[in-house]
C-alpha cells in the first residue's frame, strides 16, 4: 500500500492506495494557516493511515513550484511554504520514503495511468478550478522542467485583461479560465451595466461559484455568458498554442468548472478550428472529461516516485 495526500488550499486530504490504483481509505482535515500547523496535519493524516496497513512510500502533491530534485518547496504561497525542504522533513516524521510533486502533475499521472489519459503517449490535462493546472506527457515522458516548472499553463500568456493574476503577471490564462477568472468577468460585465438579477444578488450574498455561472450561461444569462465566452476565449488561445508546441493528441479537462461537461467541449470544439492552425489538416485533439475526479490528487500522489 501507498498513501497519497493532497495538499489544497482549503483542505489536505491523505488516502491509502492499492496496487491497482484503487483508493480504500480516506482521511482529511481542513487547512490550517501557518506552514508548522500544515504539516503536523500531514503527518497526523499519514500515521493515521500507517496504523491500517503497511505503507510502501507516501507522496504529496503540492501546489506549488518545487526545487529541481523535488525534495523542496520553494514557493507555495496557498500552503505558507517558501524554500521549505518538506520531503526530509515528512521523511523524518514518518520514517519512510516521501516524494513530493506538483499537484495538477500529480492528478494528470492518475489519469495517465488509470483514467481519461491511459495508454496515451501524448496527451495534456488541464485543471479548471481556483486556478489552472496543467500537466503533459510527450512522447510518453511527463514533462516537468529544469525546475519543475513545466507546463504551467495557468500562467501562459493569452492576453491583456482588466486586472492582474495572483502571480502579478497582466495576460495569464488563469485569469481568463478559472473560477477567478469567470467571477472577475461577471463582476466586470454588472459594473458596466449588464443585466443579471440573478448573479447581482449572488455577488451581493457572496455565493457566487462557478456552477451558478456556467448554469446561468446555459441559459442565456447576458453576464454569465460574457464570463463563459471569456474563458473559451483564453482556453482556444492556449489550446492552439499547446497543440502547436507539442502536438497532444487528446486533452483532459478536470477541476471544478470541467463539471460543465459537454457544454465546454462544443464550445472549445467550435473555437478551436483547423483555420486557425498552422496546420489545418491535422486532426484536432480529443477533448475528454478528467475520469478520477477528486481522488485523482491523492492517487497520483502515488505515482510521484515516477518522475525521479
Amino acid at each position: 500500500m501507498k498513501i497519497g495526500i493532497d495538499l489544497g488550499g482549503t483542505n489536505i486530504a491523505a488516502g491509502l492506495v492499492n496496487r491497482h490504483g484503487e483508493l480504500t481509505e480516506v482521511v482529511s482535515e481542513k487547512t490550517p494557516e501557518t506552514q508548522g500547523k500544515i504539516i503536523e496535519v500531514m503527518v497526523h493524516l499519514a500515521k493515521k493511515l500507517m496504523a491500517c496497513a503497511p505503507i510502501g512510500l507516501v507522496g504529496i502533491g503540492v501546489p506549488g513550484v518545487l526545487s529541481a530534485d523535488a525534495k523542496t518547496v520553494i514557493h507555495c504561497p496557498n500552503a505558507d511554504m517558501m524554500n521549505t525542504p518538506l520531503a526530509q522533513i515528512m521523511e523524518e516524521a514518518l520514517k519512510t520514503s516521501v516524494y513530493l510533486g506538483n499537484d495538477a502533475n500529480a492528478a494528470g499521472l492518475a489519469e495517465s495511468h488509470y483514467g481519461a489519459l491511459k495508454d496515451e503517449p501524448n496527451a495534456a490535462m488541464f485543471t479548471l478550478g481556483t486556478g489552472v493546472g496543467g500537466y503533459l506527457v510527450v512522447s510518453g515522458k511527463v514533462v516537468t522542467g529544469a525546475h519543475g516548472c513545466a507546463a504551467e499553463f495557468g500562467h501562459t500568456y493569452v492576453g491583456p485583461r482588466h486586472y492582474d493574476c495572483g502571480c502579478g503577471l497582466n495576460g495569464c490564462l488563469e485569469t481568463f479560465s478559472s473560477l477567478r477568472g469567470l467571477q472577475a468577468s461577471v463582476l466586470k460585465a454588472l459594473n458596466e451595466g449588464v443585466e443579471s438579477k440573478v448573479l447581482a444578488q449572488a455577488v451581493k450574498e457572496n455565493k457566487l461559484d462557478g456552477k451558478l455561472i456556467l448554469d446561468r450561461a446555459k441559459e442565456g444569462d447576458p453576464a454569465a455568458v460574457i464570463a463563459f465566452e471569456t474563458m473559451i476565449f483564453g482556453l482556444s488561445i492556449a489550446i492552439r498554442n499547446l497543440m502547436h508546441l507539442t502536438d497532444p493528441a487528446v486533452i483532459a479537462f478536470g477541476g471544478g468548472l470541467a463539471r460543465a461537461g459537454d457544454f465546454l467541449f462544443d464550445a472549445l470544439r467550435e473555437a478551436v478550428v483547423p483555420e486557425q492552425l498552422a496546420y489545418p489538416d491535422i486532426a484536432t485533439p480529443k477533448f475528454v472529461g478528467a475520469q478520477l475526479g477528486n481522488d485523482a490528487g491523492i492517487i497520483g500522489a502515488t505515482l510521484l516516485d515516477r518522475l525521479v
